[in-house]
């Protein structure tokens, strides 16, 4: 894997649940950069490149849907996955941005084989992208 493959955003305030997924990515190899509001989520995107953002939906400075939006904005074709407890989604930001191209959502907790699932796809379509955009460069 490169670097970039390697690199996942984690966007979330509560702390017990970054250093879970982090600790969890790290022991499956990934480098997980973990914060825990929007606005340093936008500044890290805006100066790294990461295959994959893990973003909460409920967060005191900007909802994880705003996080989507700014991103998409930035790198269109990053892939963002929102989270939210129980499927708990009182601004109906899962169906906004769903219509914006969201790559996934999953409910909390979250389970290793659902994760490391949403990953392993996220890194085939972003190998897949990476290797088009090569041979359109070849072209």
């Amino acid at each position: 894997m490169t670097e970039i493959e390697k690199k996942i955003l984690i966007i979330d305030d509560d702390r017990d649940i970054r250093e879970s997924l982090k600790l969890k990515l790290e022991l499956e190899g990934f480098v997980p950069i973990v914060v825990d509001s929007g606005e340093k989520a936008i500044e890290l995107v805006k100066e790294n490149d990461f295959f994959l953002v893990l973003s909460d939906i409920a967060m005191p400075d900007m909802n994880g849907y705003e996080v989507f939006e700014k991103i998409k904005q930035i790198k269109p074709e990053l892939p963002v996955v929102l989270m939210t407890a129980f499927g708990y989604d009182p601004s109906h930001a899962i169906i906004k941005a769903k219509k914006l191209g969201l790559y996934k959502w999953i409910a909390k907790p979250i389970s290793d084989k659902k994760l490391k699932e949403i990953i392993n796809t996220a890194l085939h379509f972003y190998k897949l992208r990476h290797q088009n955009n090569q041979n359109d460069i070849n072209d």
